[in-house]
This record gives C-alpha cells, structure tokens and sequence, in this order.
C-alpha cells in the first residue's frame, strides 16, 4: 500500500500527531464507545496511510525530534530495527472467555474449581480475587473507576466482580453471559457485591513504583 520508507515516515508522523485515543472510554461508567474505538483509530490510520501513499507529507521526526515524543512525553523509541519487525501476530493472544483480557487468569481458576469441587454457588458467602496490578486497577475498581455497578454488556465484561460471580454461577463467561437479561438478574447481582479484589502488595500508587513491588500471582478464595 505505502511503497516507499519516505511515505511510511510521512504516515507514522502524521498519525503519530493526530491520532490521540483516551483510555477514559474503557474506563467506568463504561459505553458502547469502549468497543468501537480502537477500530475507528485504525480506519484513522488507515485514511492517513493513503494520503501518505499520494504525497501527504508528515513531522517524520515525529519521536526524537522538537516537541516529539521523547521531548514531551520522555517516551524513547527502543526499537531494534535489524531484529524486530511491524509482524504482531506471533505477539497476540487468544482469550478463552468474553471478556477483558486481564481477567482471562482468574476466570480460568473459577470454573475449573467449580468443576474440581461441585461449588453451588448459593452457598457461598465471599469471594477474595487476589490479582495483579494492572487487572485490579483496570477491571478491580483501581484507577479505572466503581466496577461493581453492572447494567450493561461494557460494563460486565470489564468487571471482574460480575464476572467472577457469572463464571461461579455459570461455569463459563461466553455471549449469553453478557446479554442484558442474564448480567441483570437477581443471582448475579447478588454474587458480585460478595466479591472483593485486592493485589498482593497494599500500596497501588504511584503506579510506577506500585508495579515493582507488586508481586505477580493470582490466589482466589471461596468461602
């Protein structure tokens, strides 16, 4: 599509300094734009590739130049470009269950203890998620705002207190889990205010310094 080094330059510098998604969109009270943003950010670059293809010229010191982003951000592109490539493929991930990525780990160990030990979920009194850094603090009720209030589909699959408690109840979090009959009903509801998420070390800020002393494992208890 872009046939020279020139235009792909042009393109990464133009997108580099137009195309500014904000994580807020994932963020709670979460809304259907949490789903369409990202593929309306690719249709952006996608437009911008073009123009680069015809000529559009771009800043192609969009990283190390003046008010790039090593300048403005104190971000430095550390990339190896005679090992690594733009292929990511082999860099992606296959989620098992429908929902956020972050809480692929933890929904594994509850439906396989729910198999293990024939867990009826009415019985149970408490949940105690013990996560990581990242997930408590994107679908934990972290930095990312109350994941405890679930009404819609976007918010369901980006609460790890509903999800424990459908995965619990269910055995799996797959399309049905997350039609707007099932994340209301009573049981659910019910199970996910007897959950509760913490990460392994107290202190969650700064995130900087959080994340070096947050040690990575994911105990869950079921009382």
């Amino acid at each position: 599509m872009v046939s020279t080094k020139e235009q792909i330059a042009h393109a990464l510098g133009i997108i580099g300094s137009s195309v500014s998604p904000m994580v807020t969109s994932r963020a709670s009270y979460t809304y259907e734009w949490k789903g369409m943003a990202s593929s309306m950010d690719v249709m952006e670059c996608l437009g911008t590739v073009f123009l680069a293809k015809e000529g559009m010229t771009g800043p192609i010191a969009i990283f190390e130049g003046p008010k790039g982003f090593k300048e403005v951000f104190g971000l430095k592109l550390d990339y190896d470009w005679a090992k690594e490539n733009f292929e990511l493929i082999s860099k992606c991930v296959l989620k098992a269950y429908n929902a956020e990525v972050h809480s692929q780990p933890s929904l594994e160990a509850i439906t396989e203890f729910k198999q293990q030990h024939h867990i009826n979920a009415t019985e149970v009194d408490q949940i105690e998620i013990t996560t990581f850094l990242t997930a408590y603090h994107i679908i934990g009720s972290g930095a990312y705002g109350n994941r405890q209030i679930v009404e819609t589909k976007e918010q369901a699959d980006h609460s790890l207190f509903y999800l424990a408690a459908v995965a619990l109840i269910d055995g799996e979090v797959y399309p049905d889990q997350l039609e707007p009959e099932r994340i209301n009903r009573k049981d659910v509801q019910e199970l996910l205010q007897k959950v509760s998420v913490k990460t392994g070390f107290p202190i969650h800020q700064p995130i900087s310094i959080a994340g070096l002393l947050d040690p990575i494992h994911k105990p869950i208890r079921i009382k």
